[in-house]
């Protein structure tokens, strides 16, 4: 029974990883291949004619050599040559020997040409998608230990893992000619002597499943490199730190490197990774001779016993070897090519988790809910007085306590938050839903209008308006152009009032038919009292979330009705001002492990972001 179980969870583990792989690959064949098939088609044929022109100079050399042993004469339309003495066959067959390799090595060049043009074309697209995902989508669920601050991890996606996607695309593309030609080869063995070709197919899948594990074995090696390279570049930083601040001899230096360093630690393992991965297509490149030679002992043993018992035969012996070979050699591509494309499957499963963990809302013109419900978490210990639900309707305006800052990126995980994790109720609300931040950036070369998305109906005159309501138009006039549709430089954006930049914004928002406005509070602090109340005056038909993180001696400034919590991922209590100020030390309590997380998250974001591209794939 214990083996039982056993053998089931390792059936249904392998089965649950394959189906993820499998999963995978498809979305990569359907993204990049069958996205760009005209090209691929292309790269394809042309890689195919190259190859078949190889295969006929050889067959026509091959043919020449055997007319010049036996002195055959040779009938080319009305012409007769004889092999070994006209010099004009000999020209001839030279001459087509020659244009036979050009348009091989053309062809061949104009594949591989379009490959590396196909290869930049598809790592843009894949660059420019993660872009327009980060910047036009919305990321729900995300888990509490992602670290919202840290681009890299967007610019690792667009920069490294779009590379080894368009990689893998080279790779499979490198992958279908070996593919056909080991299936031609196969049919061949087959009709030529089935017994043994099925003996030799039990050896390939034996081997399939040593080729399985050094597949598991690459890919567990290039996650482990991502996972240590951080903690080398770090502990690279704190060496050189050391060598600055100590004057030690060189005896001394190479004993404490040696022994304590390179020996053990971050360091060791990701070399030790390194050196896996680049051994997996060595073990690769290993199973397959173990299984070429003894598919040839099988073939001498068996065919060879026949031939000698029978007198006939070697015939069938020769072909048989030559499409052995053809199999096994393309075999031996194939495999190196799949457990090089199982090296890059990490990085291409992450760029794929990303695309779908991220939500593009379209406005879809669907009328979204008069009021949405909160309900704090009970998996956590209630703060004492907290509501046990609260209501948002337009005109309410809430405070909420963030342990993330409010952008674009934590957008969708805020709202998730505060809906209690109902990704209908959120993609709803991220629908009709508009957020301004505090640090506010304009597109470079663009209209004032064109940048903040102001609307053909709002005039200078209109903004003129707005703007000496709030006491802001002096400022405004003294540093930006009167006409809303003069084209802005980014230096000019960059250096006018933060908060003229922030009214600019929250204007926009107001302008704008959404039902649901997230502010930052950052910024808000900027306005001057007369800003900051028209402002919120005219949000009297919306929803209003005011966004505090990390300070919170501002809460209740601003005119909110309710205050949330949030901790863990959650909305943790709910209140009012009065109980917010009571329960303000319960609340840091239960959000300090992640504000702490975070800043030491911020403290180690050094790293050197170590492409570790090795070209043998």
């Amino acid at each position: 029974m214990n083996i039982y179980c056993f053998l089931k969870t390792r059936y249904d583990g392998f089965m649950k990883t394959f189906d993820q792989y499998r999963l995978v690959l498809k979305w990569l064949i359907g993204d990049s291949i069958w996205r760009f098939r005209k090209e691929s088609f292309l790269i394809l044929f042309t890689n195919f004619i190259g190859v078949s022109f190889q295969v006929w100079t050889i067959g026509l050399a091959i043919y020449y050599a055997k007319a010049m042993q036996s002195g055959s004469t040779i009938k080319l339309l009305h012409y007769e040559f004889n092999a070994r003495t006209s010099n004009v066959f000999l020209i001839l067959c030279g001459l087509s020997i020659l244009f036979s390799l050009l348009i091989a090595a053309w062809a061949i060049y104009f594949s591989n040409s379009n490959g590396l043009k196909l290869r930049r074309k598809y790592e843009e697209f894949c660059t420019k998608r993660i872009f327009l995902h980060f910047g036009s989508g919305f990321k729900i669920g995300t888990s509490l230990e992602q670290d919202f601050s840290n681009d890299k991890i967007i610019v690792r996606l667009a920069r490294r893992d779009s590379r080894f996607c368009s990689r893998a695309l080279w790779m499979i593309l490198d992958t279908i000619i070996p593919l056909v030609t080991f299936m031609v080869a196969i049919a061949t063995l087959l009709y030529i002597n089935t017994l043994l070709t099925l003996l030799n197919f039990t050896l390939m899948g034996i081997s399939a499943i040593f080729l399985y594990k050094v597949s598991v074995y690459a890919a567990r090696n290039s996650s482990s490199l991502e996972k240590f390279a951080k903690g080398t570049s770090r502990e690279y930083l704190k060496i050189i730190q050391r060598q600055k601040t100590l004057h030690v001899s060189a005896h001394e230096n190479e004993q404490w490197l040696g022994k304590t360093l390179f020996s053990s630690g971050a360091i060791k393992k990701f070399h030790d990774a390194y050196e896996g991965r680049l051994r997996s297509l060595e073990y690769s490149q290993l199973i397959s001779n173990i299984v070429f030679a003894l598919a040839i002992f099988l073939i001498l043993l068996i065919m060879g016993r026949s031939i000698i018992s029978e007198g006939k035969g070697w015939g069938e012996l020769i072909v048989y070897l030559i499409a052995l070979r053809f199999m096994l050699t393309n075999m031996r591509q194939v495999n190196r090519k799949a457990t090089g494309i199982n090296r890059l499957y990490p990085q291409i499963r992450r760029y794929f988790q990303f695309l779908c963990a991220t939500v593009i809302t379209p406005k879809t013109g669907a009328v979204p809910p008069a009021s949405y419900i909160i309900v704090p978490t009970t998996t956590h210990p209630a703060i004492e007085g907290s509501l046990e639900y609260g209501e948002l309707k337009a005109g309410s305006r809430m405070g909420l306590l963030s342990t993330v800052t409010l952008n674009r990126y934590t957008l969708g995980f805020l709202t998730d938050c505060i809906l209690g994790h109902s990704v209908e109720k959120t993609k709803t609300a991220l629908e009709s839903m508009w957020f301004v931040t505090a640090d506010y950036e304009f597109l470079p070369n663009r209209s004032l209008r064109e940048s903040l998305g102001f609307s053909e109906k709002y005039t200078t005159d209109n903004l003129q308006k707005d703007l000496t309501k709030m006491g802001l138009w002096d400022k405004y006039n003294a540093q930006m152009p009167d006409n809303l549709d003069t084209s802005l430089s980014p230096d000019i954006w960059r250096r006018i009032d933060p908060c003229l930049k922030f009214s600019l914004a929250l204007l926009n928002a107001l302008q704008s038919n959404c039902q649901w406005i997230m502010i930052a509070e950052k910024g808000l602090r900027t306005l001057p009292d007369s800003a900051g109340n028209y402002i919120l005056n005219h949000c009297s038909d919306k929803i209003t979330t005011i966004v505090f993180f990390e300070d919170y001696v501002a809460a209740g400034n601003y005119g909110e009705e309710v205050i949330a919590a949030m901790g863990h991922g959650e909305i943790i209590g709910l209140g009012s001002i009065e109980w917010f100020r009571r329960n303000q030390d319960a609340i840091k309590e239960i959000q300090m492990p992640e504000y702490n997380r975070t800043t030491e998250k911020g403290a180690d974001d050094f790293d050197l972001d170590d492409d570790l591209d090795d070209d043998d794939f």
